[in-house]
């Protein structure tokens, strides 16, 4: 088992920045028509992002119903094209929307581990109410998360894979469950923290229903950094929903405080804007040169996060 002592920082300021782009979700395309929705599309805009300058793509397939062996099988015939064009790609997919309860709902990661060296997995330590519209003018929406059990399960299938966690941190409590499962020995070298805003808009709304998580304002950064004193575990945040000029100082704050940035058409929504992905990477590599902070590629990506492979 690997000691808490194994793993690597996100560095300081100044050094070099991880930009991982979730390049689509589960939004559709009257939220955004650059969004790619076939398994074609999908594997062509990772190459067009690793191309314009990401460092990390974060794909979801075509189905999200899809479990196991059927979601790994269209995973593969996103990451096999990328991977035969660009062999140092860095990629991860999502979770699954897995019903039985016997399943850890990352089988397919096993599988891509074994089948196409999947070196990073997907994982959401919680759960969280997610408002997706609004009734009389106040929100309602789904519970979204995993179960305690299930993100225990989802640790030990990472550590016995040697996958990397890629974690989605929602709200503080998502982050001292996944400090919890570092203590314990459970999140391998590799990791990465990130850090979600969430605006009014959110996580699936087209209109402003949203209200969990924290504001994507610097301050609340701070609580987030707060709960990591003593912690040496690379860290991101990404912004869901609008992007305004509280999101530009927010991504220049942690750019100063030496974080990483997770951006793309997954997470951003605005109703009037529809940008490419690759226009928002070149956005936010405008904003680190201001920083200082040069982009990691892929390669340099593994060193930053201390990846065994």
């Amino acid at each position: 088992m690997d000691s808490i002592h194994d793993h690597k920082s996100s560095g300081e300021p100044g050094a070099q920045l991880i930009l991982d782009v979730a390049i689509n979700g589960i939004r559709n395309r009257e939220m955004n028509p650059h969004l790619p929705l076939t398994l074609q599309e999908i594997s062509a805009e990772a190459i067009a992002c690793i191309d314009a300058g990401a460092s990390i793509i974060h794909a979801h397939n075509t189905n999200p119903g899809l479990t196991a062996e059927a979601a790994a099988q269209e995973y593969m015939a996103i990451c096999q094209p990328l991977l035969q064009k660009r062999p140092d790609a860095l990629w991860y997919p999502t979770l699954v929307m897995e019903p039985n309860s016997e399943r850890t709902g990352v089988e397919h990661v096993a599988i891509l581990a074994r089948e196409c060296n999947l070196e990073m997995g997907p994982l959401d330590p919680g759960s969280v109410n997610v408002g997706t519209h609004l009734v009389n003018g106040a929100p309602t929406g789904m519970l979204h998360g995993v179960e305690p059990e299930r993100v225990r399960r989802q640790f030990e299938c990472y550590r016995d894979t040697g996958v990397a966690s890629a974690i989605g941190i929602y709200e503080p409590g998502y982050l001292r469950t996944a400090l919890a499962f570092f203590k314990a020995g459970l999140m391998l070298p590799g990791s990465l923290l990130n850090f979600y805003f969430i605006d009014d808009y959110g996580l699936l709304a087209t209109e402003p229903a949203c209200s969990c998580g924290l504001p994507p304002e610097p301050k609340y950064l701070d609580v987030y950094l707060s709960l990591m004193e003593g912690y040496d575990i690379p860290w991101s945040i990404s912004i869901w929903g609008r992007n305004d000029g509280k999101s530009t100082e927010l991504v220049e704050y942690a750019l100063e405080r030496g974080g990483h940035i997770q951006l793309g058409l997954e997470t951003y929504y605005h109703p009037e804007k529809h940008p490419t992905n690759v226009e928002l990477i070149s956005e936010i590599t405008a904003l680190a040169k201001r920083a200082g902070r040069s982009v990691a590629t892929p390669t340099q990506a593994r060193q930053i996060l201390g990846m065994k492979h």
